[in-house]
């Protein structure tokens, strides 16, 4: 009985075998926006849409899903999931979609041909970049 006592004393404080203390709160949207807007190639291609266009399009994005979707589809990450396109008054036309990680903020890309993720080095790479 003491034994049981003393290892459930060590387990209290602990969250998914880290220590509580360790454990991070999810990103919320703004920030994995911010971590998505900050990537060199979105503001490059923001950039180029603005200036190909005279600012007749506009590069917007939308939330294909959030969090709590990944969880009620008991997918194995919980991500944030974007949609990054060009608009103008008649059409949208999608230029790549993402994720980003809401634990860890890693940015992953939704493959165009397979539907799979791709981290930015891979991405990168087949970008030629």
């Amino acid at each position: 009985m003491l034994a049981l006592a003393a290892l459930s004393l060590g387990c209290r404080d602990t969250v998914n075998g880290r220590p509580a203390s360790q454990k991070r709160p999810l990103l919320i949207q703004e920030e994995a926006a911010a971590i998505l807007s900050d990537l060199p190639e979105v503001i490059q291609w923001a950039e180029n849409v603005r200036s190909r266009s005279r600012g007749k399009v506009t590069p917007v994005w939308t939330i294909e899903h959030g969090v709590d979707d990944a969880r009620r589809e008991g997918a194995g990450r919980l991500t944030w999931g974007f949609c990054l396109m060009e608009s103008d008054k008649q059409r949208m036309v999608t230029w790549n979609r993402f994720e980003v990680d809401a634990v860890s903020g890693e940015v992953l890309v939704i493959d165009r041909l397979n539907g799979g993720r791709l981290t930015l080095a891979e991405w990168r790479i087949r970008r030629g970049g």
